[in-house]
């Protein structure tokens, strides 16, 4: 199979051939839209997909579901904020608080859409005051 999907330009895999694979299919843990993959590269994908149920029997529903929330979050927000803050730096901070402040996460867990929206603005706002002292101190 591997000779004539080589012949022909097809991708093929051979899960007992690492030489004779084209291409490996990681294990996934999927919580769209936050996606991990882990590979071992073809050497050992019972190890991968070991690796993949221990790691998803210590990730709950539950601490995946905001995440996930952000995730699409920061997706609808990313032009807005890149316009907001031409600095990649400045962007990248942004960010940092986004994911990891606590009461917009707490929010999220709520489905409270109004304190959502108030605490982006409130990073928004940080953030850019922030970006101006930075300047200013320049």
């Amino acid at each position: 199979i591997y000779h004539c999907a080589t012949q022909r330009q097809i991708f093929c895999n051979v899960v007992d051939d690492p030489l004779q694979t084209s291409f490996i299919t990681p294990a996934l843990i999927d919580h769209s839209p936050i996606i991990i993959a882990l590979s071992t590269g073809g050497n050992a994908p019972t190890l991968s997909g070991l690796l993949r149920q221990e790691i998803e029997s210590h990730l709950s529903t539950a601490s995946l579901d905001p995440l996930s929330t952000l995730a699409t979050l920061a997706g609808s927000l990313r032009q807005r904020v890149k316009n907001y803050f031409p600095a990649v730096h400045i962007k990248h901070q942004f960010w940092l608080k986004f994911f990891t402040d606590k009461m917009l996460i707490n929010a999220v867990e709520h489905h409270d859409t109004l304190a959502i929206n108030v605490h982006i603005q409130r990073l928004l706002t940080e953030t850019g005051a922030v970006s101006l002292n930075e300047n200013r101190s320049n």
